[in-house]
């Protein structure tokens, strides 16, 4: 967990880095105003948790190391071998063995798509069902089209503890599915606003809602709660 927080952290400051490089705007009144004051509006702490959490969560989508792991499971020859007999059952068995023989990469899902029906779904562990939105490539091997990969490499529940690690914000996640984590268990039942304030057993939090799409496009409302 510390190796990875550690790879998010960097991605979450260089961001920060190039957002900082934007130039000012001309005046509507063709003024120079490129030396003028910069107007600034100081954003809250919970929209501030909201742009972090907002990085981390496409970081995990779109990063560097789904693409990584992409290509590692898709070059495997043994999951191909597998895949390309039709052995739907040993190549699900291979996928979940080069999850849990390779546990650096942090893999939480591999699946493979053909004509529109899932061959292999191999999931890391309970939380499997609930995951991150994954990357896609086309796999073929000795000119036979296998399919289209599918793999993620982060669940809820790790986005969950991200979002602690990096905001200090709770977390409620709600899926379209019916599924829901959350780090405040008091929070579980409660009715939650996109944006305002709520109290829970009798603590205030500063309350904000991103909405995401996870594993097969489904909508995802990811609430972070701030204690006031």
């Amino acid at each position: 967990m510390r190796r990875r927080l550690a790879t998010v952290c960097a991605c979450l400051l260089a961001s920060t880095a190039l957002g900082a490089c934007g130039a000012t705007g001309d005046a509507a009144d063709g003024r120079d105003v490129s030396h003028a004051p910069a107007q600034r509006i100081t954003p809250t702490p919970i929209e501030r948790a909201l742009a972090t959490m907002r990085h981390v969560y496409d970081y995990e989508v779109n990063g560097a190391r789904v693409h990584s792991d992409l290509r590692f499971i898709g070059a495997d020859r043994i999951f191909l071998e597998d895949l390309a007999r039709h052995e739907y059952g040993r190549a699900q068995a291979r996928a979940h063995y080069l999850m849990v023989a390779n546990p650096i990469r942090h893999i939480t899902r591999i699946a493979l798509y053909l004509r529109g029906r899932q061959l292999v779904n191999a999931v890391w562990n309970a939380n499997g069902s609930f995951v991150a939105a994954p990357q896609r490539e086309p796999l073929r091997f000795a000119g036979q089209r296998l399919g289209t990969l599918a793999l993620c490499v982060q669940d809820i529940v790790g986005d969950i503890k991200l979002a602690k690690a990096f905001t200090g914000a709770y977390a409620v996640v709600r899926g379209s599915s019916g599924q829901m984590r959350t780090s405040l268990p008091a929070a579980a039942d409660v009715p939650l606003p996109m944006h305002g304030t709520v109290t829970i057993a009798g603590v205030s939090y500063a309350v904000g809602a991103l909405h995401l799409r996870g594993w097969g496009g489904e909508a995802i409302t990811f609430w972070l709660l701030l204690p006031s």
